[in-house]
């Protein structure tokens, strides 16, 4: 074997595994928490609930892309918001930042702290 047959063996080995993790995190919030309870729970920390829908979307089809390998780097790129979504959510929860969204005017403004943030 040489190096980059190496290489693509450990990529493909790495897209697997994040796109699996993607998944069972989807499927997580469909089976178990059930999409409504998943909603809810989006608007008790202060999301839209639309956000549940988009996120286990986002988790399903992506994962299912990055275990397929079509367009993984465009797929990654894409699954950066779930990311820091549930950053922000672990934000929330161990370090409890006062951090909730706002609807003003028709856009979505973060207040942290009691400060507003554009």
């Amino acid at each position: 074997m040489n190096q980059s047959h190496e290489i693509d063996i450990a990529a493909a080995l790495l897209r697997a595994g994040l796109g699996l993790m993607f998944i069972a995190h989807a499927l997580l919030k469909i089976v178990v928490f059930t999409i409504p309870g998943t909603v809810q729970f989006f608007e008790s920390v202060g999301l839209p609930g639309v956000f549940a829908y988009a996120t286990i979307a986002a988790e399903l089809i992506g994962g299912t892309m990055l275990i397929l390998g079509i367009r993984t780097r465009i797929t990654a790129f894409a699954l950066v918001p779930v990311l820091l979504g549930a950053t922000w959510h672990d934000a929330i929860v161990i370090l409890r930042l006062p951090l909730t969204l706002t609807k003003r005017r028709g856009s979505f403004h973060a207040v942290i702290a009691g400060r507003e943030t554009r």
